[in-house]
C-alpha cells in the first residue's frame, strides 16, 4: 500500500504515513472530493453525436438545379470546410467539457445554415433550385449541437 501524499511505501492496516504524517482518512477524503468533482461533469455525447451527423450531412445530396437536374453536396461546392470545422470545434468543445465551446459551435452552425438556405434567393438561379436531404439535415443537426451545448449530463 502506498500513501496518496507522497507516494512511499506503508505498511498494511497502518492509518497514518511514516514518511510524510498523513492519516489515511484525511487522503480518502481528499480522493473522495477529486472523483465527485470529476464525475460532476461527464462528456457531453449528444453533442458528439450531432456534432458528427453535422459533419456527415455535408456529403450528402444538398441542393439540385432542376433545369438541368443536377445534384451537388456541400462537399462539391466547398462549403462543406466550414461546417467540418464547426463539427470538429463541437467534438473539441464536448470532450473538453466545455458547453460554452459547443454553445459557440452551435450558433456559428445556425448562422452559416442560415446562410446558406438564403444565399441563392436573391440569385437568378432560386427558381431553379431544389434543396435536398443534406439541406434538411444539416439544419436539424446544427439546431440539435446548440441544444447539445445546454445539456448538463452528470454520470
Amino acid at each position: 500500500m502506498f500513501c496518496p501524499n507522497c507516494d512511499s511505501q506503508i505498511r498494511e492496516g497502518s492509518n497514518v504515513c511514516s514518511n510524510c504524517g498523513a492519516t489515511l482518512a484525511e487522503s480518502n477524503q481528499k480522493n473522495a472530493y477529486i472523483s465527485a468533482a470529476m464525475q460532476e461533469q461527464s462528456t457531453n455525447v449528444f453533442a458528439i453525436v450531432a456534432s458528427v451527423l453535422l459533419a456527415m450531412s455535408t456529403f450528402l445530396p444538398f441542393e439540385t438545379i432542376t433545369s438541368v437536374n443536377v445534384s451537388y453536396s456541400l462537399m462539391s461546392r466547398g462549403d462543406s470546410i466550414y461546417f467540418l470545422g464547426i463539427a470538429a470545434l463541437g467534438i473539441v468543445g464536448a470532450l473538453l467539457r466545455k458547453n460554452i465551446i459547443v454553445i459557440i459551435a452551435g450558433i456559428a452552425s445556425c448562422f452559416l445554415s442560415y446562410v446558406e438556405a438564403t444565399l441563392p434567393a436573391d440569385g437568378s438561379i432560386a427558381e431553379y433550385l431544389q434543396w435536398e436531404i443534406g439541406f434538411y439535415l444539416m439544419i436539424v443537426f446544427s439546431v440539435l449541437l446548440l441544444i447539445s451545448g445546454f445539456i448538463k449530463s452528470k454520470r
